[in-house]
């Protein structure tokens, strides 16, 4: 026995040994093995169970119990209320999750909104409330949640992080298919199981899509998890991997997302209709609100004027008058309106009931702000999405993922985006179609650099500059995607049909394309069909459209939007379409040259003096700082225009309003930018601007008329106005005002654009007709 004793604890540490040795089964199979992960994920797919406990309880607070404290014995800590809670540590600047913040204005929104629907304390029964708490658990806290695993998984992979050795790789993935699947889930089954895939099951038994035995939505998700993980187990997120691997996997986990919000939608669908035409409508007007909360966050980036609507009438109590105010029909025809931008289409959803509601119809872009395009530009015109969902992100901090979009794209749809699914403002910023362009050498040539745009935007995207607050960097990445970036594509298009016009291997249907393309830029997909667009406007028309009021140039009866300038560029586009279809090659040669571009430029030419009077007088922090968004308007618009400038002109320019951001690359120097902006104040602006616009003038801006800029009414603090031109320079005579007519533009000198505008194309067109116009 004395010899046993010392052997025993040796004996013991070879028996665990070889007990860690024996391979032990620490997967999770998730419904009935559609999906097996790689490591032990019980007790995140357990939390389905918290769901259907909270939806079977007989009274709300045992809900609200379930939800805050999970079911008795159950995962511990890990609760439906931890997983809204923790969500602004784990999910800070992701897109999604950015969205839904921003909407519901609070970090921890999910929770909130539990909160919220159970002390409205309405008159539904307890298995209503009951239910209306459980579906906002699932539909918020848990949906987020496999959206931010997803996301984690993608940026992973960019990263380099991820790994194809051991469950690191796989983990956040696996997550997420835990949390999405659940427990006691059956293939196909909308009654056992209790998670997001159930809802989808749900949804396919009300809206007839189905796919080898389960829910659509269900068949292409399990896919894309399947596919991703091979993905990753093959090491195409390792270190020296494929390096178009972490675009492909954001596509998939995109693609992903996208499906996560069809049961959402078919759900939103099933109880408006219910409460439209059920006697027992209260029971269905919670979940209403319940399911429109989980949807139209995302709605509000890409369609604010849709959201804004939606949310009137679907976010209210159902007591208040204004709850489904416009009507079961029109609210469905917005809501498939922006189906597209939720990234799902018509037969996703698919037909509720057989044909219970009107037919979903794909929508197509047809008229852009009065103008019908002669092909199909639709996805061109997206890239106006881009630029708002990046003004979002920025606005809440989130400049990593603004970025992203701005490299990769999404939401233009392009076949020939290469590796990413998507068409881009870098992409745009660096294409052949901008060097078409006769002015695209000039800022080649200043700049020092053929990608100056690109490095512009970079510039407000990365914040290398210390100088600028977020709202400046916004505002130097976003102006410079547009006036910068979109402003040389339009005009390199429009160079580049002229010059086909003329060519002996032009082809007309490529041509008109072209021309269509130049008008998606121009305006966009948000301005709408209507003349004067609308609010939601990203691109160069909604910005005159905003200069209109302040220059005296807009169109009498548009609600202060119908800016003159955009009114000759799309009258110009509608002439210009028909001299491409009679192949009256003198014509668009005069709608490009002598028209087009010159009014491109003049809406450049308010831009800067607008901003330049705006940064004038400005007063510095104690730092010695320039904080004001003037600031960065100012610097934005004098780029776009300066290399157009002769040097004297440039350097003025340049000295008073392009030297807040300190570009190497550019040429700019000092590592605070200016010290006084707008030094020699904003009259000396509008005099060397008058001087670059006259006839006389060798800057490339002399084709600008003055006229057509408009004249510029400042109201100051006194009652006082300033009224400049760049025409007449400055006039106090404040008799001039009434005139202007402030509130909706410029009354009789209006009119008188109108018909100056009307004599000079008709005198250009008539040119062209006897052959005086010079080829």
């Amino acid at each position: 026995m004395l010899r046993l004793v010392p052997i025993l604890p040796a004996f013991l540490a070879f028996l665990k040994l070889m007990l860690l040795l024996v391979p032990v089964d620490a997967s999770t199979e998730l419904a009935e093995g559609l999906y097996i992960t790689s490591s032990d994920h019980d007790k995140l797919a357990s939390l389905s169970k918290d769901v259907s406990h909270m939806e079977m309880a007989m009274d709300p607070e045992d809900s609200l119990l379930y939800y805050s404290e999970g079911q008795p014995g159950g995962n511990g800590k890990l609760t439906l209320k931890l997983l809204a809670t923790n969500a602004p540590e784990k999910m800070a600047r992701e897109f999604h999750y950015t969205l839904y913040a921003r909407a519901n204005e609070s970090p921890t929104y999910a929770d909130d909104i539990i909160y919220s629907l159970f002390d409205k304390d309405p008159e539904d029964d307890a298995e209503i409330m009951s239910k209306v708490l459980a579906r906002a658990a699932l539909t918020h806290g848990v949906w987020m949640h496999v959206t931010h695993r997803l996301h984690k998984v993608s940026s992973e992979c960019r990263e380099r992080i991820l790994t194809s050795v051991g469950d690191g790789g796989e983990h956040a993935l696996d997550e997420a298919a835990a949390l999405y699947i659940g427990i006691e889930q059956t293939v196909g089954d909308s009654y056992f199981g209790h998670s997001l895939y159930n809802l989808a099951e749900k949804g396919r038994d009300q809206f007839y899509t189905e796919t080898e035995g389960q829910a659509t939505v269900n068949a292409k998700i399990i896919t894309l998890l399947r596919e991703t993980k091979d993905m990753i187990s093959t090491g195409a997120c390792d270190n020296g991997g494929n390096t178009d691997a972490s675009l492909q996997i954001k596509s998939k986990n995109g693609a992903i997302i996208s499906q996560m919000v069809v049961p959402i939608v078919q759900m939103l669908i099933h109880n408006m209709y219910q409460h439209n035409n059920n006697d027992e409508y209260h029971r269905y007007s919670p979940l209403v609100e319940v399911f429109s909360r989980a949807v139209l966050p995302q709605v509000a980036a890409c369609k604010p004027s849709v959201y804004k609507n939606l949310k009137h009438n679907l976010f209210t109590p159902e007591d208040s008058k204004a709850f489904m105010a416009d009507g079961l029909n029109k609210l469905l025809e917005q809501l498939q309106g922006a189906y597209r931008c939720l990234g799902i289409t018509c037969a996703d959803v698919g037909e509720y009931k057989k044909g219970l509601i009107p037919e979903c119809v794909e929508p197509t872009l047809g008229r852009i702000v009065g103008y019908t395009p002669m092909s199909d530009v639709t996805e061109h015109s997206y890239i106006d999405i881009d630029i708002l969902q990046m003004r979002i992100l920025m606005d809440e901090g989130a400049f990593d993922e603004a970025k992203h979009i701005y490299m990769n794209g999404r939401n233009s749809k392009s076949p020939e985006s290469g590796n990413h699914d998507f068409r881009s403002l870098s992409d745009l910023s660096s294409s052949w179609e901008m060097k078409k362009s006769n002015l695209f050498s000039k800022f080649e040539d200043y700049f020092g650099d053929e990608y100056y745009a690109s490095i512009v935007a970079m510039e407000g995207l990365e914040g290398t500059n210390n100088n600028l607050t977020n709202n400046q960097r916004q505002i130097v990445a976003m102006n410079s995607s547009v006036f910068l970036t979109l402003f040389m594509y339009i005009v390199g298009i429009l160079h580049d049909v002229r010059d086909d016009c003329v060519s002996d291997n032009k082809s007309y249907t490529s041509m008109a394309h072209m021309w269509d393309k130049a008008a998606a830029y121009f305006a966009g997909s948000l301005e709408g069909p209507k003349i004067w667009g609308s609010s939601d406007g990203q691109l160069q028309h909604a910005t005159s459209a905003r200069l209109c009021l302040r220059f005296g140039s807009c169109i009498e009866g548009s609600d202060d939007r119908g800016s003159v300038l955009n009114n000759r560029v799309i009258t110009a586009f509608i002439e210009g379409q028909t001299s491409i279809k009679e192949e009256n090659c003198a014509n668009l040669k005069f709608m490009i040259d002598g028209v087009l571009v010159p009014v491109l430029l003049a809406q450049l030419m308010q831009g800067l003096l607008s901003s330049a009077y705006d940064a004038t007088n400005l007063q510095a922090t104690p730092e010695g700082m320039f904080t004001q968004d003037a600031m960065a308007e100012a610097h934005v618009f004098a780029l776009s225009l300066i290399p157009l400038m002769d040097d004297k002109t440039a350097d003025l320019v340049k000295k008073n309003m392009a030297s807040i951001i300190d570009i190497p690359s550019l040429g700019s120097s000092g590592s605070k930018g200016v010290d006084t902006p707008m030094e020699d104040g904003y009259m000396e602006i509008f005099e060397v601007m008058q001087e670059a616009v006259s006839i006389q003038s060798n800057s490339s801006l002399h084709v600008i008329d003055c006229e057509a800029v408009g004249t510029f009414v400042d109201v100051k603090k006194n009652s006082q106005y300033s009224i400049l031109s760049i025409c007449l320079g400055l006039d106090d005579d404040t008799s001039d005002v009434p005139a202007m007519r402030q509130s909706d533009g410029s009354g009789h000198i209006i009119s008188q654009f109108i018909w100056t505008e009307a004599f000079l194309i008709g005198l250009g067109l008539f040119c062209v007709g006897f052959g005086f116009w010079n080829m």
